[in-house]
């Protein structure tokens, strides 16, 4: 009987925690149509505002730049206080600034301009947080399943807030109701987020008791001292910088390509296709990536820097080749896209996600061809990107097996201290142990 009631009661507490999993996908599902909202109708914003590409450019700009200073801010909090009140704040500041933006007037540019960099600090808050909680609440394979499972919604997020955003415009006959569905949908995740969530204890999952917070020195020495985290980062930044590129700047060109051969582009079926694009190679890429590393981690422990490399160095020609030939030949350019995106999502379930800013445009003629050339010199550069990031992963590589061992170790030795009452070593505060653990 009693054996019975302890399978019940743990039966029930991991159910309780994959119900935090499905919650915390769907928030990250409404993160990433928000911020794709805004580039399904990048044109129309355009128009309203009569600004010109350097500023559209600098929308995504302050956008990441507010979500670079207050993610490592809203990281450093979340391992000293509530993580669950943190993210209830995040998505409360993010959604009701999206529908404050969408009734911003047109002579109002500067405000509106604010609102984005606002919204990059409500979802740095969201970001941060999330993984760290489903890497306390499953370890090991499990863990890998879960993340998974998270990260399939950056690239379905991303392709529904190109459909959603561009359909919405065209069926209210204005760009603001396409970013105006997006805030309800966060009001509901704040609901879920208060009754159903259920905040982990920090390391609970590797066992790790009595966790000290270090200060946010010890924390910045301690991770810049892990090699393999370092170079993973530059790593994970090249692949932002292009995915960023892509999300943003990618159904515009395709409109001025269409413009330039007199063809009157139409918006809700291009973003259609490639929100669609983004969705399925997004699924596959992400899936693709966390069963391959499943796999040859059991015989090869670098196995997650391997496949980023691969994955970033494969796109690259596809990458090249969606630019170079949407002009002339839109279906291969479509294809060449969905396989970029999927070998860019290859990582997704292996490292954190973030999605970079894009280049601004410069120039001064305002027709249809000049938007189309600008753009295409622009999007010509990310690829130097995917070689530079493919090499900082297989450098990475020399060092992550030892960073892991060297893991293994202080998890052993904190074992053995938290049962004879010694001392934990510093690298297992609780802010440290969750960066390394996620």
């Amino acid at each position: 009987m009693l054996g019975n009631n302890g399978n019940s009661a743990a039966f029930h507490s991991h159910y309780k925690d994959y119900i935090v999993v499905v919650i915390l996908f769907a928030i990250n599902l409404l993160n990433y149509m928000d911020r794709f909202t805004i580039a399904a109708v990048l044109t129309d914003v355009q128009a309203y505002f009569n600004i010109d590409d350097v500023y559209v450019g600098l929308l995504q700009t302050v956008f990441i730049g507010a979500y670079m200073v207050f993610a490592p801010v809203c990281g450093y909090l979340g391992d000293r206080y509530s993580r669950k009140l943190i993210m209830i704040f995040g998505i409360f500041v993010w959604s009701t600034t999206v529908l404050l933006s969408s009734f911003i007037p047109r002579e109002k540019f500067w405000l509106f301009f604010l609102l984005r960099g606002i919204v990059g600090v409500g979802e740095a808050s969201y970001s941060t947080i999330a993984p760290v909680i489903i890497a306390d609440l499953f370890v090991a394979e499990k863990r890998t399943k879960m993340l998974m499972l998270f990260f399939f919604a950056i690239p379905i997020g991303s392709g529904l807030g190109y459909v959603v955003g561009a359909n919405l415009s065209l069926a209210f006959g204005s760009w603001q109701w396409g970013i105006r569905l997006t805030p309800f949908l966060g009001l509901m995740c704040i609901i879920l987020l208060i009754f159903v969530v259920h905040e982990p204890t920090r390391g609970g999952a590797e066992k790790g008791a009595n966790l000290k917070a270090s200060s946010w020195i010890a924390d910045i020495y301690y991770l810049f001292e892990n090699k393999s985290f370092v170079l993973s980062s530059l790593g994970f930044v090249c692949i932002a910088f292009v995915s960023g590129a892509v999300s943003w700047w990618m159904p515009t060109f395709v409109e001025y390509s269409e413009l330039k051969q007199n063809v009157v582009p139409s918006k809700s079926k291009i973003n259609l296709i490639f929100g669609f694009i983004t969705c399925i190679s997004g699924f596959f890429g992400v899936s693709t990536g966390s069963m391959w590393s499943a796999q040859w981690q059991k015989t090869n422990r670098k196995a997650g820097c391997y496949i980023c490399a691969i994955g970033l160095l494969l796109g690259t020609p596809f990458y090249f080749g969606a630019v170079s030939l949407i002009e002339n030949h839109i279906i291969v350019a479509w294809i060449s896209v969905f396989c970029a995106v999927t070998c860019l999502c290859l990582n997704w379930a292996i490292l954190s996600d973030l999605l970079l800013v894009s280049n601004t445009i410069l120039g001064f003629d305002d027709t249809p061809i000049r938007h189309f050339y600008s753009l295409k010199y622009a999007l010509l550069i990310p690829p130097f990107f995917l070689v530079l990031g493919g090499f900082f992963f297989l450098w990475c590589s020399l060092f992550v097996e030892k960073d892991r061992q060297r893991l293994e170790r202080i998890l052993a030795q904190s074992s053995d201290n938290n049962l004879e009452g010694g001392e934990d070593d510093p690298l297992l505060s609780t802010g440290n142990f969750e960066q390394i653990t996620t």
